[in-house]
């Protein structure tokens, strides 16, 4: 067994002994608070989400009718009008076309 000036090899691995173990602790302790801070976290999100889905599927609801309404009104235009109708898918071609050539 060797010896420093600055005591026993023995007193020296207690000492790292003992720090470890304090760190082994500390790291616990560290470890089960942010269990709880993310758990806590993860609940308010989730009740968020919960509420914005529940807010949302409400207001599709309330709208489908007007939706629906203007796709039957759409649908009729277009076969009252197939002129029309082609008319307007080659403008919003030609204006995809310009947008994707920059």
């Amino acid at each position: 067994m060797s010896y420093s000036i600055f005591g026993g090899r023995r007193s020296w691995d207690d000492e790292l002994e003992r720090r470890i173990s304090h760190l082994s602790k500390e790291l616990s302790a560290l470890t089960r608070e942010a269990q709880k801070r993310g758990s806590h976290l993860y609940g308010d999100t989730r009740d968020t989400a919960s509420d914005a889905y529940g807010e949302l599927s409400d207001r599709i609801h309330d709208w489908m009718p007007v939706v629906r309404k203007q796709a039957r009104q759409a649908e009729q235009t277009a076969r009252d009008h197939p002129a029309l109708v082609l008319a307007g898918v080659a403008v919003v071609g030609l204006a995809a076309a310009l947008l994707l050539r920059r």
